[in-house]
């Protein structure tokens, strides 16, 4: 169990304005929706006009084998600094040789006696950044997770992207997630976990709720409520974003049209990368 006595302070609530952007990311109009959460609190200069917002993309891509080009037109319009995508569908070797442009492969995670799943961060290649090895916490379909640490200005980060299939051992990867976080937890740097772990958020469950009450421990909530996989028969929310829920952030839904799920990007407006710009090519 977490140790209460070096538990973060009490959360604090969050004020929600709910509004619709039109973002041209390909050659017609892509409707995205936006949620900015800024705590009551929150104070930031938003001044600055040389500096871009931090920012972290989130997608399950089902499979990244031929879908570069394609995602690349699909981030043109605000690149993130970070990429995390899950279920990469790709082997050792394979991952080792895609390249993403201006960004390099920092952490990642690929099945040896499965086929599919997966997961990498990919990280811009101005932002200095230190892998963190959670190699022995990993377990095909129970728990496939990777970490990045970045410094940014006075900010540390800790970006953890993690996937779990439907069928994975929950007991397995609540407890393993645990013991990755108390080994990560410290007081001047700040989590973020993103990542497909198959538990719907639009839904109460036991599942649910014990995510929660372990995540809470770290001020850690969930941002996304917009669905993430749209079929015929169902909306779910199974692609989560969790925050310090002390943090203001802006929280947008990109539908590519990659995969059945849809992308999903958080800005951090108080967090401020000089603008040396991201021009993403094919």
């Amino acid at each position: 169990m977490v140790n209460s006595s070096s538990n973060p302070s009490s959360p604090t609530t969050n004020t929600v304005v709910n509004k619709v952007i039109n973002t041209p990311t390909t050659s017609k109009p892509t409707h995205i929706r936006a949620k900015e959460i800024t705590p009551s609190n929150a104070k930031f200069d938003t001044r600055d006009d040389l500096n871009y917002r931090f920012s972290i993309y989130h997608q399950n891509i089902r499979s990244l084998g031929g879908k570069i080009n394609e995602l690349l037109l699909s981030l043109q319009a605000e690149a993130p600094h970070l990429i995390c995508l899950t279920e990469h569908h790709l082997k050792e070797y394979d991952i080792a040789n895609t390249h993403i442009p201006k960004y390099k492969l920092d952490a990642n995670y690929c099945r040896h006696n499965l086929k599919q799943g997966g997961v990498c961060i990919f990280v811009c290649e101005s932002i200095k950044f230190s892998n963190v090895n959670l190699l022995k916490h990993n377990k095909e379909q129970d728990i496939e997770i990777v970490a990045v640490q970045l410094k940014i200005q006075k900010s540390k980060l800790t970006v953890i992207c993690v996937y779990r299939a439907p069928c994975g051992n929950f007991k397995l990867f609540l407890n393993n997630l645990e013991t990755i976080l108390n080994s990560l937890y410290s007081r001047n740097t700040e989590l973020i976990i993103c990542g497909d772990i198959n538990i719907n958020y639009l839904e109460s469950s036991n599942r649910k709720d014990q995510l929660d009450s372990l995540l809470s421990t770290y001020n850690l909530t969930n941002i996304i409520s917009f669905s993430t996989r749209i079929t015929n028969n169902s909306a779910t929310i199974i692609d989560s974003i969790f925050i310090d829920n002390r943090r203001s952030c802006t929280i947008q839904s990109c539908p590519n049209g990659l995969s059945d799920h849809d992308g999903q990007s958080l800005f951090l407006p108080t967090i401020l990368i000089p603008k040396k710009s991201i021009k993403l090519t094919r």
